[in-house]
């Protein structure tokens, strides 16, 4: 597990800002799945240029089977879910052997992101939809938690770019008392 540091946040699970888990990759450079009508040398060239706006500990390419694994509530993968609304429990409890995934919609190899990404700031994600749209990539954005009502962490579209906003945005911008709202970053979590 890699955590990003450079913020301590009391009382926050460390778990919440985990990066993706490519470090038993065959090729690192090769994702899983490929962005729609994407070359794998597109791909990388794409790649280069996203580092050089994020840097490489805020890129990772989704290269290894082990980024499948997380499927528990409380450590979800950034790079993939089975989201949908889950079966009764005994259609579950049935299924357990023969698939275990929290829930049961599609294949684990549906919901997976070529790579996934964790823009700074506001200009980050700015120049990350950019580079985006100019290599016609599609982009998934999440956030915090697993938010399963609302798609979960992984793209409906096989290969986009999973736009991580909590891992590195958790700032508090502003807190008005008399308006009773706050402004916050993605990644701020109620402690």
């Amino acid at each position: 597990m890699k955590l990003n540091e450079s913020v301590p946040v009391e009382g926050v699970s460390p778990m919440a800002f985990r990066q993706p888990d490519g470090t038993h990759a065959r090729d690192r450079s090769a994702p899983l799945v490929l962005p729609p009508k994407t070359s794998l040398e597109v791909f990388r060239q794409f790649m280069q240029r996203l580092e050089s706006v994020v840097g490489t500990e805020n890129a990772t390419v989704v290269s290894s089977d082990d980024e499948l694994q997380h499927d528990d509530y409380m450590d979800p993968s950034k790079a993939h879910d089975v989201s949908g609304r889950p079966f009764p429990s005994h259609v579950v409890e049935s299924r357990q052997a023969d698939h275990p995934q929290m829930y049961h919609v599609l294949p684990k190899q549906h919901f997976i992101s070529s790579a996934v990404v964790a823009p700074r700031d506001v200009p980050e994600v700015q120049a990350i939809m950019r580079l985006c749209n100019e290599f016609e990539i599609p982009v998934w954005p999440f956030s915090i938690g697993r938010n399963v009502g609302y798609g979960g962490a992984a793209p409906r579209v096989p290969g986009s770019i999973g736009l991580d906003m909590g891992r590195n945005m958790r700032k508090i911008i502003d807190v008005n008392v008399d308006g009773a709202y706050a402004i916050v970053e993605p990644g701020v979590t109620f402690v």
